[in-house]
């Protein structure tokens, strides 16, 4: 994985981490809300269930007091009219009291032998039943005699009413304290009249009032049937000592949560409980709303999470497309090339396969960039990129390293004879024109080869091999492939010795000017002379202008020199005028320099200083700048300037210009020239070059001049001025001063030669 990958990729923890937090802290919200709506739910029960148990305990400790009392009184008054020897007297006062308690299902009044006076709805004389003889009255009857309140026996079923019963008694004392009589009374548990069935008590609410004993004396709601096992069977002591907790488990209903309260001075417990049930159905409503806001934030936080996932893997996927894939062709970019490259390698070394590398530029590029402008550029760029994709085979590797470079990477070849067939086909692909926004543009391409394992067996090697190859393939004519040979390397480390000292070579001096004289052939007086740059390096020794002005070009330093080489020629000029006024001088521009919103004016003020007109200047540019157009020519021609076509008929010449752009001279190529004697067609093309000068108004001079021959074929022709070493050699400022006092007849004035700035080092 490289490393733009690992960057990439190492977003996505994060990503979950994130999605992990908000998950957790929305869980955590919704469990600290489910706990604090169980704390509210049982709050809230418990706070009912009190409510109801308080209501319980009042109605039951008020009925026992104000039976207490009103038996208490009915006593006293039955003592006071003797009911003991006249039963029927207290007849009148019992349906009295009947009538004002109807919860009181019957009245007894008992002597202290537990003998029966009379009972309610009972005629007097008829015999009555004695308490002490029946076990589930003894017990409490006798209780009455340890107290002087009211004693509450366990709660029965009475057959002769068919009602279940609560007994109640109290002893009537005499006004010494002794127990005079018993009076009795039954509670009917189920009148309606009965202040605990008064109480509304909320649906699934269970009561229970327990004794002391462990008799349960009361159960709200307890169906008929379960009467007899609820009543009659008593609990164990625990369920009335046992310390209960709020909202513990009702010992009576398991399935409960109670409260429980003593009461009666601590002789019954009540137990008021809900079942579990209702709590949690309480809970569940009350959460139902929450948990499905908590499940469609999950839900949309969940959605979010892989939407943003979604999004970062195609961002990333994007980011790495980007980070290995060139912008303008979408091709891989020299990142992934070499990644591609060394898995080839790697796979090539275990099949015993060759691996080629192209090293491929277009040919001319800058010239159409500046020709049709950077964006006709971008377009050729595509259009280059999808004719080499179109030429691959399955496993090849086609990408852009920059500029006007690609590269192509074939694996798993087995003979150079496959490179070769390659080659050639990646450079048939652009014979044909691009067609280009309705313009038809010609692009041919270069290729630098290298090959694996011979050539090299790493990535970095392999391809500095093909790019060394590519200046090879260049440097031979262009529009060709090239194989990688040893021997390039010592090309290569001169080229890259000459650019390095070239660097230098200004601030150095290192740089001299020299001239060579250009006859007319009419006399053969020096008429002009044309400015010529050497180069006499300490470390490289002399350097041709071929060698080092491609590479200034290259690295942008012909402008600089180009200016310096000017004024130089300008310079010396002034001093060459002194002695023949007409002498005019032609200085090479470049194409940088002729491009500059600046050259005119910059070179209109190198005459100014020279003290020199305008019209002793010619410059000569290539036939490729004519393509410019006629705006900057005009402006060098209106100031004076002459302007010569140099190598004409070499380059892109296209015979419009001549009549469009006002040049004065034509430069006829020395590749004409040399081959005059033995070449027909040079012969034939020279003539006409100067025929069409002729019908122009334009000047010729013909350079590369070397046999008297030549001379007297262009002289025949009417050619108008000529160069080369028939006529003169390139010399210095000195030695062209000397041969036209010479040639003068002149004496040498020595003022002159103090004046002109001496080459040093130099022949």
């Amino acid at each position: 994985m490289t490393m733009a990958a690992k960057v990439l990729t190492s977003g996505k923890p994060h990503l979950g981490r994130f999605y992990l937090v908000t998950s957790g802290i929305l869980l955590l919200g919704f469990i600290i809300y489910a706990v604090h709506t169980w704390l509210e739910v049982t709050h809230q029960t418990e706070k009912e269930l009190n409510y109801v148990d308080g209501l319980f305990r009042n109605a039951i400790e008020s009925t026992f007091q104000h039976h207490e009392s009103v038996l208490k009184i009915l006593g006293q008054r039955l003592l006071e009219v003797d009911v003991r020897n006249h039963p029927e007297r207290g007849l009148s006062l019992v349906d009295e009291l009947m009538e004002v308690n109807p919860a009181m299902a019957g009245f007894g009044l008992a002597q202290p032998n537990g003998q029966l006076l009379l009972v309610s709805g009972i005629e007097p004389g008829k015999p009555l039943p004695n308490l002490l003889s029946q076990s589930e009255s003894m017990a409490t009857f006798l209780q009455v005699f340890d107290t002087d309140e009211l004693v509450v026996g366990w709660t029965y079923y009475m057959p002769l009413l068919k009602k279940w019963l609560i007994p109640i008694r109290i002893a009537i004392q005499n006004d010494q304290g002794f127990v005079k009589l018993v009076s009795t009374a039954g509670l009917d548990i189920d009148s309606d009249q009965a202040m605990w069935n008064a109480i509304d008590l909320p649906n699934d609410v269970q009561v229970t009032l327990l004794r002391s004993d462990g008799f349960v004396l009361l159960s709200l709601p307890t169906p008929v049937a379960e009467r007899q096992l609820r009543y009659y069977d008593p609990a164990p002591d625990e369920y009335f000592t046992n310390d209960y907790q709020p909202l513990e488990l009702d010992p009576f209903f398991p399935e409960s949560a109670a409260v429980s309260s003593y009461l009666m001075g601590k002789t019954m417990r009540a137990f008021v409980s809900y079942p579990k049930s209702r709590l949690w159905n309480e809970f569940g409503s009350r959460l139902i709303m929450p948990v499905l806001l908590f499940a469609a934030a999950f839900l949309l936080t969940w959605v979010l999470y892989r939407s943003v996932l979604r999004n970062q893997r195609a961002y990333e996927s994007q980011l790495l497309h980007q980070a290995h894939h060139d912008t303008l062709t979408k091709l891989p970019n020299r990142l992934l090339i070499m990644d591609r490259l060394g898995n080839d390698l790697a796979r090539a070394r275990r099949l015993e396969r060759l691996v080629a590398v192209f090293y491929i530029d277009l040919d001319q590029f800058k010239r159409i960039n500046d020709t049709y402008g950077h964006k006709m550029g971008d377009i050729l760029l595509n259009a280059c990129a999808g004719r080499l994709k179109d030429i691959l085979r399955e496993g090849d590797t086609v990408g852009r390293l920059g500029g006007d470079e690609f590269l192509l990477i074939l694996p798993d070849l087995q003979s150079v004879n496959e490179v070769e067939v390659l080659a050639s086909r990646v450079l048939r692909s652009f014979v044909s024109p691009f067609m280009l926004e309705g313009c038809e543009i010609f692009s041919t391409a270069s290729i630098g080869i290298s090959l694996s394992p011979q050539d090299g067996d790493d990535t970095d090697t392999l391809m500095q091999n093909a790019d060394t190859a590519l200046y090879k393939a260049k440097d031979e004519g262009r529009n060709s492939y090239y194989f990688y040979q040893q021997e390039l390397n010592e090309e290569v480390a001169r080229r890259i010795e000459v650019e390095r000292e070239l660097r230098k070579a200004i601030e150095r001096n290192e740089f001299r000017v020299f001239y060579q004289p250009q006859a007319s052939l009419d006399s053969l007086r020096w008429r002009s002379a044309e400015a010529l740059i050497r180069w006499n390096n300490p470390t490289l020794g002399p350097v041709s202008p071929v060698e080092f002005i491609p590479i200034a070009e290259e690295i942008g330093l012909i402008a600089e020199i180009g200016e310096m080489v000017m004024r130089t020629a300008l310079q010396d000029l002034k001093s060459v005028h002194q002695l023949e006024p007409g002498f005019s001088m032609a200085v090479n521009v470049s194409i940088r320099q002729f491009r500059s919103d600046k050259f005119l004016q910059e070179t209109l003020m190198l005459l100014k200083e020279a003290g020199l007109p305008p019209e002793i200047l010619e410059l000569e540019v290539t036939e490729s700048v004519l393509a410019d157009g006629a705006e900057r020519f005009n402006g060098l021609r209106e100031a004076g300037i002459r302007l010569a076509v140099d190598d004409f008929g070499t380059g892109f010449s296209s015979l419009s210009y001549l009549k469009k752009i006002p040049i004065t001279t034509l430069k006829i190529d020395r590749e004409f020239i040399k081959d005059l004697d033995t070449d027909i067609s040079d012969a034939t093309l020279t003539t006409a070059i100067i025929a069409l000068a002729k019908e122009l108004g334009l000047e010729t001079i013909a350079e590369g001049v070397e046999t008297q021959s030549q001379l007297a074929f262009l002289t025949y022709q009417g050619c108008n001025l000529a160069q080369g070493y028939l006529l003169a050699k390139p010399m210095p400022i000195e030695a062209l001063i000397s041969e036209l006092q010479i040639r003068n007849r002149e004496p040498v004035d020595q003022g002159i030669m103090e004046n002109i700035p001496r080459a040093e080092g130099l022949n």
